[in-house]
């Protein structure tokens, strides 16, 4: 069987391809060398390996040690040495061509401005993941992502911060969550773990933690090992370790707690940090990949996202309307003639979207309004002794159509698409599934689905429909199912025929809904509901969960686990009522 020789006492199995590593140490300390090594025998091993570059210097794999010879045949996309450009909108394309192809590829972002950078990872990281969930048996990939706390930081404005931002890390914290199961590893590098986001540093093992200094740092890493229940002295070892030395922890995986130092790259090390007076070693620029093919299909791909884009369509649409009055196209500024019909008929036809779009948002304003007018009329027609106000109603009621806009010479403005609506109390639904339901409006539908016996709340819906309670996905999705498939908090009649239409079955009990809850929450979580489970129906109290779990009692770890059993309640009960036991449904069957 293949190993991966990491360190001269440590060959990893070649499952590491799928486990989440977190490579952790000061600047200078060997954590993105360590991270070479693993990258340099994972895509020998003959893994797919992607890394996303953040600070551009792992071009260094293209060649041997000596930097001179050829080293590892992987393209550079992007940065100041790529073989060909990124553009931001590219990231869809990137990921579905280097999933296609199975090459590994080094994506270096470190040109990109912050939005542009988050806009990229987003779409890439979004593709991958749907591409590699629709596989049956999928190929493993493996994603290193280098200052991770970009990626997935711990603090995200209240809002967020950029278009992308909370998108961004909405996906990469699913990847680093779930990932394994569909065949994706991760490593990941920081040197402030403190502002990685503690949710994904927990999923992290193994852990490689290098020299570390910093009190910040070293609660950070003091609070991943008490997540593992191991011995937080460890920690004081840290600053006296040396460039390249490590401590290696795996408490489920290898079961392994060992210092090792990481074995020696065979490629070119870019990362080294330049010293002062002395002579970088000198290596020869990367010979360029023929890359033609992708090169091409991306440059389609960002022009059709620069043609959608809404700022760039309103400029253009400003920029034409004011040359369809001087008669003139831009170029031509001086030459007064007819505009360009092809281009006008694009500039139309964008500018009937946008008024379209405003259109509705302002036609469901005076449609509230008219309703209440309506009323009143009916009202008074009482009042003034049966009074037909009918005629009134009617012209209130009336369809309201879309302002006509200017025509303009020799183009026919074409109509408007009808606006996608959700679906009413009266939708059926065909037998293929086919709805107009968006995938976060199913997947909310089906929690109520679930819930339908039960008190549904906003921590439970999330839970099931794996949609963050509070976030614009859930609240726009919300919205639309409180348009006759839910009421409040309560599934409607209609909304459950609609859940039975798109497949949705029972919700499982016993052994099958623990299962599956279990395969949705933390270790933490899955420990103490495995031990009120096999106490079930006998209450523990806070110690004996504890002491049964392997979490201390009044950790931060055990405080937040109880606290989200509670809040989905898969646990019930509190220390003042006797202790905390398991949901019956787990017993069930």
């Amino acid at each position: 069987m293949t190993k991966l020789h990491l360190a001269e006492n440590l060959k990893l199995p070649v499952d590491a391809a799928t486990q989440t590593f977190a490579f952790i140490g000061r600047k200078g300390s060997g954590k993105t060398y360590g991270a070479g090594k693993l990258t340099e025998l994972l895509i020998a091993a003959g893994v797919q390996t992607i890394v996303l570059d953040l600070v551009g210097k792992w071009w260094g794999l293209r060649l041997a040690a000596d930097g001179k010879r050829p080293g590892i045949d992987i393209p550079v996309l992007g940065g100041l040495r790529g073989d060909i450009p990124l553009e931001s909108a590219g990231g869809a394309l990137i990921a579905e061509a280097l999933l296609e192809s199975g090459r590994s590829a080094i994506l270096d972002l470190s040109q990109f401005s912050k939005s542009g950078r988050q806009e990229f990872a987003y779409r890439f990281g979004l593709r991958l993941w749907q591409l590699q969930k629709a596989q049956l048996n999928p190929v493993p990939v493996h994603l290193v992502i280098e200052e991770s706390q970009l990626i997935v930081p711990e603090n995200i404005p209240a809002g967020g911060k950029g278009e992308f931002l909370r998108e961004m890390y909405g996906v990469f914290e699913e990847i680093i969550r779930l990932g394994r199961n569909y065949g994706i590893g991760i490593t990941l590098i920081t040197q402030r773990p403190q502002s990685v986001a503690k949710e994904v540093l927990n999923q992290a093992e193994p852990l490689l933690v290098f020299q570390v200094t910093g009190s910040h740092e070293r609660k950070a890493i003091k609070q991943w090992i008490q997540h593992q229940g191991m011995d937080e002295a460890l920690t004081d070892t840290l600053p006296a370790q040396t460039k390249g030395q490590c401590w290696f922890w795996s408490p489920e995986w290898l079961g392994e707690l060992k210092q090792v130092q990481i074995a020696a790259k065979w490629t070119f090390d870019s990362t080294a940090t330049p010293k002062v007076g002395a002579s970088a070693p000198k290596a020869r620029a990367i010979k360029p990949l023929d890359l033609s093919d992708l090169q091409t299909k991306m440059a389609t791909t960002i022009e059709r996202a620069k043609a959608d884009d809404p700022k760039r369509l309103k400029a253009r649409i400003a920029e034409l309307e004011k040359a369809a009055k001087l008669g003139t196209t831009k170029g031509a500024k001086d030459t007064k003639g007819p505009p360009d019909e092809a281009v006008v008929q694009r500039a139309v036809t964008a500018a009937l979207r946008l008024a379209s779009a405003e259109w509705l948002a302002e036609k469901k304003k005076m449609h509230r309004s008219l309703g209440q007018a309506c009323k009143i009329l009916r009202q008074i027609g009482g009042l003034a002794g049966g009074t037909d106000f009918s005629q009134w109603e009617g012209e209130c009621t009336a369809p309201v159509l879309p302002p006509s806009l200017p025509s303009l010479p020799s183009v026919q403005a074409p109509r408007p698409a009808p606006p996608r609506k959700m679906p009413a109390r009266d939708v059926s639904f065909a037998a293929n599934g086919d709805t107009t339901l968006s995938k976060a409006e199913r997947a909310i539908l089906a929690a109520f689905y679930w819930l339908k016996d039960e008190t549904a709340t906003p921590a439970k819906v999330a839970f099931y429909s794996d949609y963050s309670a509070g976030s614009s996905t859930s609240n726009n999705a919300l919205g639309k199912l409180r348009h006759g498939f839910v009421s409040g908090w309560k599934i409607t009649p209609e909304g459950a025929a609609a859940a039975e239409a798109l497949g949705v079955g029972a919700k499982p009990a016993g052994a099958e809904l623990l299962a599956w809850c279990k395969g949705k929450l933390g270790r933490a979580e899955c420990a103490m509901l495995d031990a009120l489970v096999a106490a079930h129906p006998q209450r523990l109290t806070s110690a004996e969960l504890g002491e049964r779990s392997g979490y201390s009692v009044g950790s931060s770890t055990f405080n937040n686990a109880i606290g989200k059993l509670r809040t989905i309640e898969a646990a019930e009960g509190y220390e003042r009522d006797g202790g905390t036991k398991a949901a019956d449904v787990f017993l069930e069957g």
